[in-house]
């Protein structure tokens, strides 16, 4: 077959055309804008690792069926209120976009607090997502229809910045700042100190073979905690040298606590918090615990204040 100049021509403009649709099919331009310094790679606790740029987050990870995890790509469909509604850019493998509503808080330049603000829908009896479905568009209202959380315990999650998550680790909260022995499981006995650094949970494993708060080396950093109805949600980084498996060790972990005079009663779950999460009620995969505290060591400073015919002994 022989083509001729002309045929060559047109050929090239019918490919490049073709080029150009297919690229505006998978470009579409977003209708809102991420911050500057949301837009990179982020380790979460309850999404995976996803990537950022200035108008899609990818490798957004959902449960829509029981077979297990989605990953999509969203764009930023909407910004509503302070709220940013994504939507699924998958053409051609669904009949119907996804949508969710996301809330973002700046916590550093490499963390950020997100909650999903859309009602939580039933996959199946053990299966929930805060995602919903439609052939149609969406607008805010309709997506971001549950916001009365937005800063609340089990729905706050936590995004590192990839690669530099063992650096944003914060002050644990005071409940949890001493040293205690870790009781109520299999690894009885097991001290606790969160004492010499009140940043990370230092746990002495060389007298239990058990995963600690599904850490292999007992070392894990506070990242993040909010205190709401009585109870504290502290969420957790693994900083074991190897990359958990998933199974027994993984990245992150939730505890929701509180505290008597002697106990802290604590519930620990793999990854983010569970719908519902209660200290005295074991979440779906994980466990229920409780730590003795050891009153003498505690890590309370005190410095004497003098006032005016008084000397008074005030907490730091």
């Amino acid at each position: 077959m022989v083509v001729n100049m002309a045929d060559s021509f047109w050929i090239s403009k019918y490919f490049g055309l073709l080029v150009m649709f297919t690229n505006s099919m998978f470009q579409v331009k977003a209708a809102c804008t991420f911050p500057t310094d949301f837009q990179n790679t982020w380790t979460t606790n309850s999404r995976g690792t996803w990537t950022a740029n200035s108008s899609h987050i990818s490798n957004f990870q959902t449960t829509m069926t029981t077979s297990g995890n989605t990953l999509y790509t969203m764009g930023c469909h909407e910004a509503y209120n302070s709220f940013y509604v994504l939507k699924s850019e998958e053409l051609f493998n669904t009949t119907q976009n996804v949508y969710t509503c996301l809330y973002i808080g700046k916590q550093s330049s490499s963390k950020y607090t997100y909650s999903l603000l859309t009602t939580l829908q039933t996959v199946s009896t053990s299966v929930t997502e805060r995602v919903t479905t439609s052939d149609s568009a969406l607008t805010g209202s309709a997506v971001c229809d549950d916001t009365e959380y937005t800063t609340s315990g089990e729905r706050t999650y936590i995004a590192l910045l990839s690669g530099s998550e063992s650096q944003d680790k914060t002050t644990c909260p005071e409940v949890l700042q001493s040293t205690f022995t870790y009781i109520g499981t299999t690894c009885n006995s097991t001290y606790l100190d969160v004492c010499t650094d009140t940043g990370t949970l230092t746990f002495n494993t060389d007298t239990c073979s058990q995963s600690m708060m599904f850490s292999q080396n007992g070392t894990l950093y506070c990242v993040n905690d909010v205190t709401t109805g009585g109870y504290y949600y502290v969420t957790l980084y693994n900083n074991d040298p190897s990359t958990p498996d998933g199974v027994t060790y993984f990245q992150f972990s939730c505890l929701v606590l509180f505290s008597t005079d002697t106990y802290v009663l604590v519930s620990v779950s793999p990854m983010e918090c569970a719908s519902g999460q209660t200290p005295l009620i074991a979440p779906s995969g994980g466990y229920i615990t409780a730590l003795q505290n050891d009153q003498a060591s505690s890590c309370c400073k005190y410095t004497l204040i003098t006032f005016p015919n008084s000397i008074a002994a005030t907490a730091l």
